[in-house]
């Protein structure tokens, strides 16, 4: 879906359109539904869909895939009421399964019932650095304090993540999954104001930073921001 968002001329467009934002899709299956949550933070735009597995029952091979490209499509329906301007809903389909008589539906689908969350108030880029700084991270658990600096850490993890920021990080690390690049982000912010502000302009201080990274930082895990966001 990712390749096929790269190239199809809608969302190229939407994309640009968008600027600097993005859209995030994450999905987890598990034995019952849960309504799916969006959050739209400044310019990133995130759904959390929760999939039953009984959805699938007596599904394989294309049919299967398709069912789960078709769920997520009738989210952004969904999510386009809230994104300026309104971002495409259709995620290609696949050789095999245009082979099985799957293709680009005639009209969207229904939109699913979502949940919007609503923003939370943005911590102070002062009070952020200064709790960095002291050591004073939020107890990995909601709380209206964690949501505030969860909110800062993102936005300035937006300043880092980029295809030029990224490629950097394919050149120390090799190849970097989503989830591992995202731990890495929090981890470069958590290095301090005056740090982060040179990875952002200086590749080179960027690349030595990451050098550290896999050498003392292996199992270093970020997951403890999005327990803050639950």
């Amino acid at each position: 879906m990712r390749e096929f968002a790269a190239t199809d001329g809608d969302w190229v467009r939407w994309k640009h359109s968008f600027g600097s934002g993005f859209l995030s899709l994450m999905v987890s299956f598990r034995e019952d539904h849960a309504k799916p949550r969006l959050r739209v933070r400044h310019d990133v735009v995130e759904v959390d869909l929760c999939v039953s597995v009984r959805r699938f029952e007596g599904l394989s091979g294309a049919r299967l895939t398709a069912r789960a490209v078709e769920l997520l499509e009738e989210v952004l329906v969904s999510v386009q009421r809230t994104t300026s301007p309104p971002c495409p809903w259709f995620l290609g389909r696949t050789k095999r399964e245009c082979e099985a008589g799957y293709s680009r539906p005639e009209r969207a689908p229904e939109p699913r019932d979502i949940t919007i969350v609503p923003q939370p108030r943005l911590m102070s880029a002062a009070e952020f650095w200064r709790r960095v700084d002291e050591h004073r991270l939020p107890s990995p658990r909601p709380s209206a304090a964690g949501a505030r600096f969860s909110e800062r850490c993102r936005l300035l993890m937006a300043g880092l993540d980029t295809e030029r920021h990224r490629a950097c990080g394919e050149s120390v690390l090799g190849f970097i999954s989503d989830d591992v690049w995202e731990d890495i982000l929090v981890w470069l912010v958590l290095q301090g104001e005056r740090k982060y502000h040179r990875f952002v302009k200086d590749e080179a201080a960027l690349v030595k930073q990451l050098a550290v990274f896999e050498e003392r930082e292996p199992e270093f895990d970020g997951s403890w921001l999005a327990e803050l966001e639950a």
